[in-house]
């Protein structure tokens, strides 16, 4: 079987962002090998998001509320986040 490669790939000019922090990120551990760094690209969104991570964001959302509702702000819809089991 023959694969073809996206045209719209090839498109992709040379300050695309995620080659754009690539390059940045990559230079940033050249210069800081023991740095400890945290992602938090897209990452493979075929996977669940860590417990930890959806935490933090229940956490923050709490904190946003009263904010967003004394601006009167509304809700718009839910969203659904996964973890996997244990975590």
């Amino acid at each position: 079987m023959m694969y073809k490669i996206n045209d719209n790939y090839l498109k992709l000019q040379g300050n695309y962002l995620f080659s754009t922090i690539a390059k940045k990120v990559n230079a940033y551990k050249e210069s800081n090998p023991e740095a400890n760094i945290i992602r938090l690209g897209i990452g493979d969104v075929t996977l669940p998001l860590p417990k930890i991570a959806v935490e933090a964001m229940k956490q923050g959302a709490d904190i946003l509320k009263p904010y967003l509702a004394q601006e009167g702000a509304v809700s718009v819809g839910k969203v659904c986040i996964g973890t996997v089991k244990g975590d």
